[in-house]
């Protein structure tokens, strides 16, 4: 049998893993996985007929009774020696059989079932079907949080690195909100990830993959080539269990969207635009115009959904059962939406900022018609993002957002009106308040948000002048540039200096705080890259050629630390977990 983690031979029946230390779960040892797929004709992502490139489990043999007790002996060595490398580890589910008439999907739907009995389909491609020990965990294998891609590698907060994907440009990347579980969707295939990177193909020759905000179901719009036949599937993550709710054609991307709970789909199909529930029922809400249309959230009451053309003009709302035409202008812009999905903002490419509210079901109002506008709440920026869509799950208005527009800055008010202008942009903002961080003049101030007015609160100043300064993600600490040193500022008063470096100093845009950890990112004028920990301590990275600044860049969901510069002032070096990742 050969070890689900890392490929290895190893004898029947272990437990444990000797080359690399993995438990092998009883459920793992004793389930093989092998794919058959029935006579059916509709699907989401390829799968070719008896081939199939999932995960092998390894079988369990019966053992004679010496076999055993040598075999627990050396076990309990083993498990002495390896215990607590083995404590992170997280085995490998594989997708359950699905009987007809159980679980998701209606009883005359297809699915497709995992035999016991390992010999009966062998795969021709044995680097695509061990992709899990192969490629689905080429770093630590410790499992981790709030998981993020760039260029296809895949890393996690544990150090864990997926590079199964590595250059893989063109791929959508979803995770819940903790990044304990996700989805992967290139070139046509379906992966799950789990918190330690191992990736499961779930299914092949798929169109668009939709995962609702909280990770329990991915929908999938599947083609004829796929297991399940042509139609709207979905993965259970909890259950394991993958099935099709309703056979149909679906044959654009972006043609599917999932309410924040999860149990309501809005589908454009050839047929028509319908909102279609776990149970199979669906209903059609619009009929086509000889074009698909771009799904962008639908209400979990299913009352309120969004959707927009692909090829020609307009932003269209249901309220219902009634479809009304918001905006009339061609639409390729960035969506927001608040908690229960129904409350509106959106930006087209050229475009001003927008709200719409269905309970009037009016036209669209414009908030502010400049140009450039990015827009925040509590910190998480939408309207630059790559997914183009942002989902706000505490936010019942869009009250107290903060947003910068060419060189001035705005609050939103009760009325979604722009209010308390001012002349600068915030170098930080609040993940937990309507708050923002300003300086000037180096004096460090907070600005806080409140009934339809900013207050003002000094909160740094001192004789070390500061010209740069991030926050904390608690924002207890601030980490302060002053007089080419960095120092760690915490409950009024200078903490320790962290960074002072001879030589050469540090330039304003050189110290961020990572979006996916409690670290600082920070680098001098002769580029090299520190990493500063929530205790202050430091540790070097690397070093970066050229001159670079920080910038906030979402990629695939996740906002990252992005160092941008270099000798033809376009090079993007990302830092994910403490590594440096260049673009291209």
């Amino acid at each position: 049998m050969k070890c689900n983690n890392c490929g290895n031979e190893i004898e029947n029946g272990s437990n444990f893993c000797p080359y690399c230390g993995a438990r092998l779960s009883d459920d793992s040892v004793n389930r093989q996985q092998s794919v058959y797929v029935g006579n059916t004709s509709n699907g989401q992502i390829q799968q070719p007929i008896g081939k199939t490139q999932y995960n092998q489990m390894p079988n369990k043999a019966p053992a004679s009774k010496g076999k055993e007790k040598t075999l627990l002996i050396v076990l309990a060595i083993i498990v002495f020696v390896i215990f607590a490398s083995v404590a992170g580890f997280i085995g490998i589910k594989v997708i359950k059989v699905i009987s007809e008439g159980a679980g998701l999907g209606s009883s005359n739907e297809s699915s497709y079932a995992v035999s016991d009995n390992i010999e009966t389909e062998e795969t021709e491609s044995d680097d695509v079907a061990n992709n899990t020990a192969e490629n689905g965990n080429n770093g630590t294998g410790q499992a981790g949080q709030n998981m993020a891609s760039v260029n296809g590698i895949i890393c996690n907060s544990a150090g864990a690195i997926n590079e199964q994907f590595k250059g893989k440009q063109e791929y959508e990347f979803y995770t819940d909100p903790e990044g304990k579980v996700g989805v992967i969707f290139v070139d046509g295939e379906v992966y799950l990830i789990d918190s330690s990177l191992n990736a499961t193909l779930i299914d092949k020759s798929c169109v668009a993959v939709a995962m609702n905000y909280s990770g329990e179901y991915i929908f999938i719009a599947a083609s004829g080539e796929s297991n399940l036949g042509s139609g709207l599937c979905v993965y259970d993550v909890e259950k394991n269990e993958y099935s099709r709710i309703k056979e149909c054609n679906i044959t654009e991307s972006f043609c599917l969207a999932v309410s924040p709970d999860g149990n309501t789909a809005l589908v454009s199909r050839s047929d028509g635009v319908f909102i279609m529930g776990l149970d199979g029922t669906d209903e059609k809400i619009y009929e086509p115009n000889d074009y698909p249309y771009h799904a962008l959230g639908v209400s979990n009451d299913r009352s309120v959904a969004y959707f927009y053309t692909h090829n020609g003009y307009g932003l269209f709302c249901l309220k219902d059962g009634e479809v009304t035409q918001i905006y009339d202008s061609p639409f390729y812009g960035s969506v927001a939406f608040t908690s229960d999905c129904k409350k509106m903002l959106f930006k087209a490419t050229t475009e001003g900022l927008y709200y719409f509210d269905p309970a009037t079901m009016s036209e669209a109002k414009v908030v502010l018609s400049f140009d450039t506008i990015s827009a925040r709440f509590k910190g998480k920026e939408f309207v630059f993002a790559d997914t183009k869509l942002t989902y706000y799950p505490d936010a019942e208005s869009f009250e107290g957002m903060y947003i910068t527009a060419e060189k001035y800055s705005f609050w939103l008010n009760a009325d979604i009106e722009a209010v308390c202008r001012e002349d600068y942009r915030a170098n930080a903002c609040s993940r937990q308040e309507l708050k923002v961080y300003d300086i000037h003049d180096g004096v460090i101030y907070a600005i806080t948000y409140k009934d339809g007015e900013a207050h003002r609160e000094e909160i740094y100043k001192d004789d070390s002048r500061a010209y740069d300064f991030t926050v904390s993600d608690d924002e207890s600490i601030l980490w302060i540039v002053a007089d080419d040193k960095v120092i760690m500022y915490k409950d009024g008063a200078v903490v320790k200096e962290v960074l002072n470096i001879d030589g050469d100093g540090f330039s304003v845009g050189c110290i961020k705080n990572d979006p996916l950890s409690n670290n600082i990112y920070c680098f001098s004028d002769n580029g090299k890259v520190f990493m500063i920990d929530e205790k202050g301590d430091t540790s070097e990275l690397g070093t970066l050629d050229g001159e670079f600044y920080f910038h906030e860049e979402y990629s695939h969901g996740k906002e990252f630390a992005v160092a941008i510069g270099g000798e033809s002032d376009n090079e993007y070096v990302y830092l994910l977990f403490g590594r440096l990742i260049k673009k291209d």
